[in-house]
């Protein structure tokens, strides 16, 4: 009984964070439409990726507290993946979709000086205490330096190679229907092609 209650707390945390980061205007449509173009034509451009390019700069400094919070989802997808790991296609294109957002976040987000300044926080683990939900709140209003695995900072320069190794070793836990290995591969391609 214990056991089938948390698989229904783990997989609502799942829809719950997945559904924020999907309703957040155009941003994640975008994510896919560079991701998708970087992946199938290599680091080449054209005016239609470098204005998407620009749209996903432009978004995430617009309003970096919906920014950090939207990271703040996609570190929770991978904490609930790092404590139960669901091995169905459906949640393998959440964590991959997660994993996209934080690699894309790590390419386009500029430090300001708030990042130097604010707390540090890990995304990765779920914010089920009150001081880490307080620390997280302090964050996403603030700014900070933010750690998702191995990656001790998401704005460094080496975070991207970290995240997509951290994703990577994810999905070679995720053995179901072939997609996890696919979804690394890409994560790969984008990580190597969009510098």
């Amino acid at each position: 009984k214990v056991e089938s209650q948390t698989d229904l707390n783990s997989i609502s945390s799942l829809l719950c964070h997945y559904s924020h980061m999907y309703a957040a205007d155009d941003i994640m449509d975008i994510i896919l439409f560079i991701v998708r173009n970087v992946v199938s034509k290599g680091p080449s451009s054209d005016e239609r990726l470098d204005m998407a390019r620009q749209r996903l700069t432009a978004g995430l400094k617009s309003d970096p507290k919906r920014a950090r919070k939207l990271l703040w989802h996609a570190g929770q997808i991978v904490a609930v993946a790092n404590e139960y790991l669901v091995s169905a296609p459906c949640e393998i294109m959440r964590l991959f979709m997660a994993y996209i957002f934080i690699l894309t976040y790590a390419k386009y987000s500029a430090r300001s000086a708030e990042h130097y300044t604010g707390v540090k926080v890990r995304l990765d683990v779920t914010s089920r205490h009150a001081d880490q939900r307080k620390a997280i709140a302090e964050w996403v209003q603030q700014g900070g330096p933010a750690q998702i695995g191995s990656a001790q900072d998401v704005l460094s320069k080496a975070s991207t190679t970290n995240i997509t190794r951290d994703a990577h070793i994810m999905f070679q836990r995720l053995h179901s229907w072939g997609l996890a290995e696919k979804f690394a591969k890409i994560l790969q391609c984008f990580e190597n092609n969009e510098k």
